[in-house]
């Protein structure tokens, strides 16, 4: 089994623990994010070294540079690709710059393109909220790997071993989980 998160915010290690605390057996191994999905997918795209202007928080960082991937500020001037998950600390600043980098050339990568996601009193805005941000600041559209993308799905069967006949998936989101 693995469990397969359009969150980009947590590595393996923390959601392996959650699910620990539940008392369900697991690993790292036993965990896909779609920050994960996005740098394998980047990995077979671009060559290692490769300069990336991340928004995000510790779950999409540590795939990209594990991946091998030089992490940028927002004052670099080669840049050749924005990936964006959720970030806590998205401001101005980061808009701008991923802007820059996007209308100047740069790859334009989505970890997953929900706006919105629950929380304890509702929901609270998801990374799809400030990929159309940047959508509308730059006029480029983001390419989105993780659920419903079929790219996410593809790098879940591939890390199992199997193919899309011998699996199933369970989710609790009809529009990604379930249409992917």
């Amino acid at each position: 089994w693995l469990l397969v998160t359009n969150s980009a915010r947590q590595t393996p290690g923390m959601y392996a623990e959650r699910l620990r605390q539940k008392g369900i057996v697991a690993t790292d191994d036993c965990v896909l994010t779609s920050a994960m999905a996005t740098a394998a997918h980047l990995s077979s795209s671009m060559p290692a070294g490769s300069r990336v202007y991340a928004i995000g928080e510790e779950g999409l960082c540590k795939p990209l540079r594990d991946a091998g991937f030089v992490l940028t500020g927002p004052d670099d001037t080669a840049v050749d690709a924005v990936v964006v998950g959720l970030d806590h600390h998205f401001s101005y600043d980061k808009l701008r710059a991923a802007t820059r980098y996007v209308r100047g050339g740069a790859h334009f990568y989505g970890c997953n393109g929900d706006p919105f996601y629950p929380v304890e009193d509702g929901f609270a805005p998801g990374a799809g909220a400030i990929l159309q941000s940047i959508q509308a600041a730059s006029a480029v559209v983001p390419r989105i790997i993780g659920k419903p993308a079929r790219t996410m799905f593809d790098i879940a069967l591939s890390k199992l071993g199997r193919s899309a006949r011998e699996v199933v998936m369970l989710g609790d989101r009809l529009e990604s989980d379930i249409v992917g």
